[in-house]
Order: structure tokens, then sequence, then C-alpha cells
């Protein structure tokens, strides 16, 4: 009865040691297959960065090309606000303390006989939070400028409507791309 005893715990133990070694096989492909996901998660990634860049780039294309067809198509639409432009507009670097701050539009113009700086953003689609920067910005050149009378201007591809109530309501003109052809 002994050696049946010592047989039967002998199988169990020749099953145990296989159920472990099939454990240990399927715990191997598991971790294989994990790794293939982080391979191919890590490659998934690196393309969206990709097409992020491009993406990016691409909305750089279109704000360049906005910002190009605006410096040269503003003056005469700002005639019809009653602004004749000296010289031309601009785009610049203007260094604020130790930071150099990149403005869109920049200019002198006339309006009533009065000398007026012209400063100006160009986006892609405006948001509160530009327009608040913009404004930031511009109150600081002004004052650098020596406080002079400012025309503020905004052109974008796209504006919400609540964006263009709040426009008007900080005194801004705006213009859409479509109007700089």
């Amino acid at each position: 009865q002994l050696a049946l005893r010592v047989d039967e715990l002998t199988e169990r133990l020749n099953q145990l040691a296989e159920a472990q070694r099939d454990m240990a096989e399927k715990m191997s492909k598991l971790i294989d297959a994990q790794m293939q996901l982080e391979d191919s998660l890590a490659k998934l990634l690196g393309r969206m960065k990709t097409t992020e860049e491009r993406i990016e780039w691409i909305f750089s294309s279109i704000g360049f090309t906005i910002e190009d067809k605006s410096l040269k198509a503003l003056p005469e639409l700002l005639k019809r606000e009653g602004i004749t432009v000296e010289g031309n507009l601009i785009r610049r670097y203007y260094k604020i303390g130790d930071e150099y701050n990149q403005l869109n539009i920049y200019g002198w113009g006339r309006k009533d006989g009065e000398k007026i700086l012209i400063l100006g953003e160009i986006k892609t689609r405006a948001s509160k939070k530009e327009i608040n920067e913009f404004i930031k910005l511009a109150d600081k050149v002004k004052k650098s400028e020596g406080n002079p009378n400012v025309f503020l201007v905004f052109v974008a591809y796209d504006y919400r409507p609540e964006i263009e109530e709040y426009l008007k309501e900080k005194g801004i003109k705006y213009f859409w791309s479509y109007e700089i052809s």
C-alpha cells in the first residue's frame, strides 16, 4: 500500500511538473506577445509623432501664407477704416525685457490726421486665449513706443461666433483670410 501511495504521489508530481512546464511556456508566449505589442505601440507612437509634425507644418504653412498675404493686402483693407498705412506693414520680433515676442503685423499709419501704431495677430483659428495674449503684448508694445494711439487688427482663417463677439467687445478689427486675396 505504501508503494501504491508513492506511485500516486509520483504521478501527481509528474502532473504538477507538466502543468508547471505548460504554465512557463504560456508565460513565455505572453511575454513575447507583450514585447511585440510594445514594439508595435512604439512604432505607432513614432508614426503619430510624424503625423503630428506634418499637421503642424501644414498649419504653419497655412499661417505663413495668410501672414504674407495679409501684410500686402491690409493697407488696402485698412483704408476702409480710414487708415492710411505709412511705409510697409511688417512681421517683427519685439524685445520686451529679455524676451523677443513676435508681432505678425507691425507698422504705422494715420487716421484722421493722427499718427497711429498698427499691431496685429494672424492665426489659422483664433481663440480667446490667443486674443488675450495678443492684447497683453500690444499693451507692452504700446508703452514701449511711447503710448501712441493703437489700432489692433486680427486676421484668421476661421472665427467661431463667440470669438467674433469677443473681438468686437475688445475693440479689435478682424478680417477673414478670404478677404486677404
